[in-house]
Protein backbone atom coordinates (compact mmCIF):
# COMPACT_ATOMS: atom_id res chain seq x y z
CA UNK A 1 0.00 0.00 0.00
CA UNK A 2 2.92 2.32 -0.52
CA UNK A 3 1.84 5.49 -1.90
CA UNK A 4 -1.55 5.54 -0.43
CA UNK A 5 -1.20 7.61 2.68
CA UNK A 6 -2.00 4.90 5.00
CA UNK A 7 0.48 5.09 8.13
CA UNK A 8 2.89 2.45 7.95
CA UNK A 9 1.69 1.33 11.65
CA UNK A 10 -1.75 0.93 10.71
CA UNK A 11 -0.44 -1.26 7.81
CA UNK A 12 1.15 -3.23 9.82
CA UNK A 13 -1.42 -3.53 12.89
CA UNK A 14 -3.94 -4.95 10.32
CA UNK A 15 -1.41 -7.57 8.49
CA UNK A 16 -0.78 -8.71 12.16
CA UNK A 17 -4.81 -8.80 12.98
CA UNK A 18 -5.67 -10.53 9.89
CA UNK A 19 -2.97 -13.40 10.98
CA UNK A 20 -4.70 -13.53 14.23
CA UNK A 21 -8.01 -13.80 12.47
CA UNK A 22 -7.08 -16.56 9.82
CA UNK A 23 -5.08 -18.88 13.14
CA UNK A 24 -8.22 -18.61 14.95
CA UNK A 25 -10.46 -19.33 11.84
CA UNK A 26 -8.04 -22.57 11.42
CA UNK A 27 -8.45 -23.54 14.79
CA UNK A 28 -12.51 -23.49 14.68
CA UNK A 29 -12.50 -25.71 11.42
CA UNK A 30 -9.99 -28.27 13.54
CA UNK A 31 -12.61 -27.77 16.15
CA UNK A 32 -15.66 -28.48 14.32
CA UNK A 33 -14.20 -31.39 12.43
CA UNK A 34 -14.10 -33.25 15.36
CA UNK A 35 -17.73 -32.24 16.42
CA UNK A 36 -20.45 -34.87 15.64
CA UNK A 37 -22.76 -33.92 12.14
CA UNK A 38 -25.60 -34.32 14.04
CA UNK A 39 -26.75 -35.51 17.19
CA UNK A 40 -30.29 -36.87 17.37
CA UNK A 41 -32.87 -35.61 20.05
CA UNK A 42 -32.90 -39.50 21.39
CA UNK A 43 -29.57 -39.26 22.33
CA UNK A 44 -30.13 -36.05 23.84
CA UNK A 45 -32.79 -37.24 25.94
CA UNK A 46 -30.84 -40.12 26.94
CA UNK A 47 -27.73 -37.97 28.09
CA UNK A 48 -30.36 -35.57 30.14
CA UNK A 49 -31.87 -37.96 31.79
CA UNK A 50 -28.23 -39.68 32.85
CA UNK A 51 -26.97 -36.75 33.78
CA UNK A 52 -30.03 -35.91 36.14
CA UNK A 53 -29.13 -39.22 37.85
CA UNK A 54 -25.87 -38.64 38.55
CA UNK A 55 -25.88 -34.60 39.03
CA UNK A 56 -26.04 -33.84 42.96
CA UNK A 57 -28.32 -30.62 41.79
CA UNK A 58 -30.84 -32.02 39.89
CA UNK A 59 -32.62 -28.46 40.17
CA UNK A 60 -29.61 -26.57 38.45
CA UNK A 61 -29.75 -29.26 35.56
CA UNK A 62 -33.33 -28.60 34.98
CA UNK A 63 -32.93 -24.77 34.92
CA UNK A 64 -30.16 -25.27 32.78
CA UNK A 65 -32.26 -27.40 29.90
CA UNK A 66 -34.85 -25.35 30.27
CA UNK A 67 -32.76 -22.26 29.28
CA UNK A 68 -31.19 -24.28 26.77
CA UNK A 69 -34.96 -25.32 25.24
CA UNK A 70 -35.70 -21.68 25.70
CA UNK A 71 -33.11 -20.58 23.74
CA UNK A 72 -33.17 -22.76 20.97
CA UNK A 73 -36.85 -21.51 20.81
CA UNK A 74 -35.91 -17.93 20.43
CA UNK A 75 -33.03 -18.96 18.10
CA UNK A 76 -35.58 -20.77 15.52
CA UNK A 77 -38.42 -17.98 16.13
CA UNK A 78 -35.73 -15.33 14.83
CA UNK A 79 -34.58 -18.00 11.98
CA UNK A 80 -38.73 -17.61 11.02
CA UNK A 81 -38.47 -13.83 11.53
CA UNK A 82 -35.02 -13.33 9.06
CA UNK A 83 -36.55 -15.63 6.73
CA UNK A 84 -40.27 -14.06 6.08
CA UNK A 85 -38.65 -10.82 5.99
CA UNK A 86 -40.12 -8.93 9.52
Amino acid sequence: MAGTGVDPDVERRLVELEAASDARRRELSDVMQHLPAEVSRRDVLRDSVHDLRINNGPASLVRRAGRTVADLSRSLLNRVRTRSGR
